[in-house]
């Protein structure tokens, strides 16, 4: 016997599916995390992170400049090399293991 909430589960997770399979990403927050991430493994220039995430160079400019006007990505004196930056580490020692969630 199919009870109602058999039917409510099912509905549920069809539609959980279907929404995965329609779902478009933010093209800008998706490369933005990219980078971010990329950055997370250590400095690197344009030209590395460029050629690494398959982002143009004038695309990938934009981006650093915008994080890093942020404070989330830093660069070099030179300007040759880019790094996380301080609010980057702010969010990941508010998000450490030995502090609890919401805290």
């Amino acid at each position: 016997m199919v009870t109602l909430d058999d039917v409510e589960e099912d509905t549920v997770t069809h539609a959980s599916a279907t929404e995965e399979q329609n779902f478009v990403p933010v093209k800008s927050a998706d490369r933005t995390l990219e980078v971010l991430e990329c950055l997370a493994a250590g400095a690197a220039s344009l030209a590395e992170l460029s050629a690494r995430l398959q982002i143009p160079k004038s695309s990938l400019h934009s981006i650093l400049r915008t994080l890093e006007r942020r404070g989330w990505v830093e660069a070099d004196g030179s300007r040759s090399h880019y790094r996380l930056g301080a609010s980057a580490r702010l969010f990941a020692a508010s998000h450490s293991p030995s502090r609890p969630v919401g805290a």
